[in-house]
């Protein structure tokens, strides 16, 4: 076989790009957007995550069906089984000598039939399923969804594929730091609509009358209900992506799927011990600068922040006090914390050796 090399000084020949292929631009943020639906794009068509989505909406659809079983129940049953619920509200009221009035059980069915369907009708639904959602062990199966978004390409060895073909470092996890939100926005928001729609398909097993949701907007309350039900499900989203946050952090320390699980799932146990721990320690120290650095620990712990915001938002809807410590700390202290995390991740993202 013989070769014609090139000629020293002559220059080589154009490249030609085949039709299909647009490069597209080459800034920041157009190239973290690409980026950004490529990771999407693999989460939405893997089949882990699929598995743990099914499972996620299966969880749904029991809720809300063992919801309108016993919502049922109640709408069926004789004016007979509300007496001891009447009897128990009596407190002046001797119920062996003075047994309610049929008047006085039939409201109080009318009442409990009222606060059952209220589970299954908008807008009190998302105060539901916001509460549901926020839930510590629903929490940690949005976890699994999202956990190997950054593990799984050290173990593959694709992130060296990444970090030397075009985008950035940071661009590369940042899109997967902006995918996982989006991702968990989307995964949340479909849980939302399966129970607030399956509750307006069985909402009649309450025995309520029931306009669905344009009946509703002549309620004194109704905007301040559905914006903080909105807000609750905002909430939510931020609670499930901490536990992304720290997939990525972890994943990224660890280099594997494993240590992104593990990592998350030991803070999460450590916040959950360490209140514990400082109200044995405050026994020890009765005052001075310890016993004050120890009660005010646990205010500043990254879930407790994010169970405030939960907390206060149910407590506008369901009436009960909020918490003591307010808003803005809770978002501030929320908000260092996920800079923090993913701020690291990029640090260490951007000055670690990857070619072995």
């Amino acid at each position: 076989m013989t070769t014609h090399p090139i000629p020293g000084g002559q220059p080589f020949p154009p490249s030609t790009r085949a039709a299909n292929v647009d490069i597209g631009s080459l800034d920041f943020l157009s190239m973290l957007w690409r980026l950004i639906k490529m990771e999407l794009y693999k989460l939405h068509h893997r089949l882990y995550s699929r598995i743990v989505l099914i499972i996620l909406l299966a969880f749904m659809v029991f809720t809300v069906g063992l919801v309108g079983i016993f919502a049922h129940y109640k709408a069926s049953a004789p004016l007979a089984d509300f007496a001891p619920l009447q009897c128990s509200a009596q407190i002046t009221t001797d119920c062996t000598t003075q047994p309610p009035t049929q008047a006085q059980l039939a409201h109080q069915k009318e009442a409990d039939m009222q606060t059952d369907a209220s589970l299954l009708g908008f807008p009190d639904s998302l105060n539901v399923v916001g509460e549901i959602l926020s839930y510590n062990l629903v929490a940690m199966l949005g976890l699994l969804l999202l956990a190997p978004i950054i593990g799984t390409e050290y173990s593959l060895g694709t992130i060296r594929l990444l970090f030397t073909r075009g985008p950035t470092r940071l661009q590369c996890l940042l899109g997967k730091a902006f995918a996982g939100l989006i991702y968990t926005a989307e995964v949340l928001l479909l849980l939302v609509l399966t129970y607030s729609i399956l509750g307006m398909l069985i909402y009649p097993l309450a025995g309520e009358p029931y306009s669905y949701i344009f009946g509703h907007f002549h309620s004194t309350n109704f905007g301040t209900m559905f914006g903080n039900a909105l807000g609750l499900i905002a909430v939510t989203i931020v609670y499930w992506y901490a536990f992304v946050a720290l997939a990525i952090f972890f994943g990224t320390l660890g280099r594997s799927t494993a240590a992104a699980l593990g990592g998350a799932f030991a803070w999460f146990i450590l916040e959950m011990l360490i209140p514990l721990i400082t109200s044995l320690l405050m026994n020890t120290f009765a005052a001075g600068p310890v016993h004050n650095l120890l009660q005010a620990l646990p205010n500043y712990l990254f879930f407790n922040n994010l169970s405030t915001l939960v907390h206060d938002r149910e407590a506008i809807l369901s009436g009960v006090s909020a918490s003591a410590t307010s808003d803005l700390h809770a978002v501030l202290v929320t908000g260092v914390y996920l800079v923090l995390l993913i701020g690291s991740s990029c640090l260490v993202t951007m000055r670690r050796d990857i070619t072995n």
